[in-house]
């Protein structure tokens, strides 16, 4: 199994022109690394990239999250004084 792709290769994998590839690095969503003269993708980096593509249903034009999108619930908390009772800012 190969570890390090170079562009051409990581185009022709994923299927995408190789400027499209140089875009998604230069606008930081796909990491790679310089060795020596050389760019190259690390296999893992390029499945990270793929796991994190927002997609759309075919046919509905429906967006669905990244396989990997935590929807994380705010909760903001108010402050409690001595007697254990939240301070509702009336004082």
């Amino acid at each position: 199994m190969k570890l390090l792709f170079t562009i051409k290769e990581t185009a022709s994998e994923i299927g995408f022109s190789r400027s499209y590839v140089d875009t998604e690095i230069r606008e930081g969503r796909l990491i790679a690394r310089k060795i020596g003269r050389n760019v190259r993708i690390e296999r893992t980096e390029l499945e990270r990239w793929i796991r994190n593509r927002p997609t759309k249903i075919v046919g509905t034009g429906k967006r669905v999250p990244p396989l990997n999108t935590v929807r994380e619930k705010t909760v903001l908390l108010q402050p409690i004084d001595n007697a254990g009772v939240a301070d509702r800012g009336k004082r």
